[in-house]
């Protein structure tokens, strides 16, 4: 099994790691907060790198709720507690 450390653009830190039937773990690694996405870690790779180099929307296979937990690190139930459900 592969995994490999990674960056955010604001520096956060994640842990990807493999998992079987091509699913990724991608782990937040200050809060261990974590999701699980239906993409190998070979995809999920490439398209990190494309990000680093400036790429709009490299991870456009990826639901709104996985991009906004690269991004800011929050998951889906923390951002409807803080902003609610309908937003």
């Amino acid at each position: 099994m592969k995994a490999f450390n990674r960056l955010n653009a604001s520096g956060t830190k994640f842990m990807l790691r493999e998992l079987p039937q091509g699913k990724t773990e991608i782990v937040l690694k200050n809060d261990y907060k974590r999701i699980v996405v239906n993409h190998s870690i070979d995809k999920v790779i490439v398209a990190w790198y494309e990000w680093t180099m400036l790429n709009q929307n490299p991870f456009e296979f990826l639901s709104d709720e996985e991009r906004q937990f690269l991004q800011t690190g929050i998951i889906k139930s923390e951002y409807d507690r803080i902003f609610g459900k309908n937003q």
